[in-house]
């Protein structure tokens, strides 16, 4: 629900910064990730700026999930509701 539309927004040079979005997800809650490691370690910087080396912030992760933000928390509020339901036997 979020990747995809955050690796479209990540800033493209060569797009590997982009192909490095992806979903992950347990029992406790779902994350979108940037980067790996060695392989894309300007993600962070990219992301969150380096005044330093006056880097802006190009904060494409949060802008996609705030957009995006009535969606996941109406699937959200619908899977809470049906196990609540089959919780309660109704």
């Amino acid at each position: 629900m979020v990747a995809q539309p955050a690796s479209r927004a990540a800033p493209h040079r060569s797009g590997r910064l982009a192909r490095t979005v992806k979903p992950s997800a347990s029992v406790k809650g779902a994350i979108v990730r940037a980067g790996r490691g060695s392989s894309v370690p300007y993600a962070g910087p990219i992301h969150f700026g380096w005044r330093k080396r006056h880097i802006r912030p190009q904060p494409f992760l949060f802008r996609t999930a705030g957009q995006k933000q009535d969606e996941y928390i109406a699937v959200f509020r619908d899977r809470i509701t049906r196990l609540i339901r089959r919780a309660l036997g109704s």
